[in-house]
């Protein structure tokens, strides 16, 4: 029985050390951990764009050829460049094999099974898309009745960022910027680009002359830290857009419409529903349970019990005047009742102090392969 229990033992240890150390890692494939994710949105005046990533890996362990690219909104992947490719940090070049696996969803490798084993690889990939279409362009008003048009987006939340360096988006505009002035100060002086408060909390804000003259806009966030939520909200002016008509914002309401709007149609009838459900249940579980404690009344007196008051006996497997003196320090623990997972915690410490182990990293690394 001793032998069993520890086989068994061991055997959950080796498992859970192979779960930190291989999380969600495929045979000969190896992990990694983001450095830096640039993301660039190329915003056509129709609600079209082109997204560009570079994104770039430190190799951690084994050899790394790719990861797993997925959006995790409305925004739908359309055709995604041939020409994207890879760079690592000895200057070789390869290029990407990007095959879709599922809604939106991209496994993006290096081509003919070529990988990374040290240093760095980076990652340069883009397709076509429509944020109008998945209702982060859309039309809306100021609170004066102005015309703007929003943009609400997050690019890619990375789960394998514990330390990344920067997170930073562009968004390249339709508006011509004139010739000759400074696009800041023409922004600013304009009162062209509105932001929400948090975004000035948040990130560092810059206008730039992009190509074609168009301006674009670029916020950067230093340390972003692990699964960073990148979210913007800004309005522009709804003259630089022409977006089709009857588009959806993200929540399912219609982008002709304002939030002002759609909060006074909406609220006062779900209010009023909300209150009528709320009483008919209430009233209704208060009437059952009156007539089930009437019917129950009789059940409940103690003199139509036949109630016996039950005996307690307590047995044991010790033998009297035996102690067992061969207990290892695990089984010992064990029998103490000290819980299942700081034995564990402790082994592998120990394991660690003895020189067996090595930390490699403490914050798992997923979907990387």
């Amino acid at each position: 029985m001793k032998k069993l229990f520890s086989l068994l033992l061991l055997a959950l240890i080796a498992s859970g050390i192979c779960g930190l150390l291989w999380p969600r890692a495929t045979v000969l494939a190896g992990t990694g951990e983001i450095a830096f994710v640039e993301a660039q949105v190329d915003l056509g005046g129709d609600g079209s764009a082109v997204v560009a990533y570079t994104v770039q890996w430190r190799v951690t362990s084994g050899i790394l050829h790719g990861f797993y690219f997925w959006e995790q909104d409305n925004l739908q992947i359309g055709t995604v460049s041939a020409d994207s490719y890879a760079l690592d940090s000895e200057g070789n070049r390869y290029g990407l094999s990007i095959t879709e696996i599922g809604a939106n969803r991209l496994d993006i490798v290096l081509e003919d099974d070529q990988g990374v084993s040290s240093g760095s690889v980076t990652y340069f990939f883009w397709f076509t898309t429509s944020f109008a279409d998945a209702g982060y362009v859309a039309p809306t008003t100021s609170e004066n009745g102005t015309d703007l048009v929003v943009f609400n987006w997050s690019p890619m939340v990375w789960e394998e960022a514990p330390d990344q360096d920067h997170y930073t988006l562009k968004v390249l505009t339709p508006y011509v910027l004139p010739a000759g002035v400074d696009p800041r100060s023409h922004v600013e002086q304009s009162g062209l680009v509105l932001t929400e408060a948090f975004m000035n909390r948040e990130y560092l804000i810059d206008y730039q002359r992009g190509e074609g003259d168009r301006l674009r806009l670029v916020f950067h966030k230093d340390r972003p830290g692990q699964s960073y939520h990148m979210q913007t909200q800004f309005y522009l002016p709804a003259g630089w857009f022409e977006l089709p008509a009857g588009g959806t914002t993200p929540d399912g309401g219609t982008s002709g419409e304002t939030w002002g709007d759609r909060a006074g149609r909406v609220l006062p009838w779900a209010g009023e529903l909300i209150l009528t459900v709320a009483f008919y249940f209430v009233v209704t579980a208060k009437h059952r349970s009156m007539v089930s404690a009437h019917r129950g009344l009789d059940q409940v007196r103690w003199e139509n019990l036949d109630w016996t008051p039950p005996k307690l006996i307590l047995s044991n497997f010790r033998v009297p005047g035996k102690v067992c003196t061969d207990l290892t320090p695990l089984e010992a623990a064990f029998y103490l009742e000290i819980p299942f997972k700081q034995i564990v915690s402790a082994m592998v410490q120990s394991l660690v102090a003895e020189g067996y182990l090595k930390v490699i990293y403490t914050t798992p690394v997923l979907h990387a392969r």
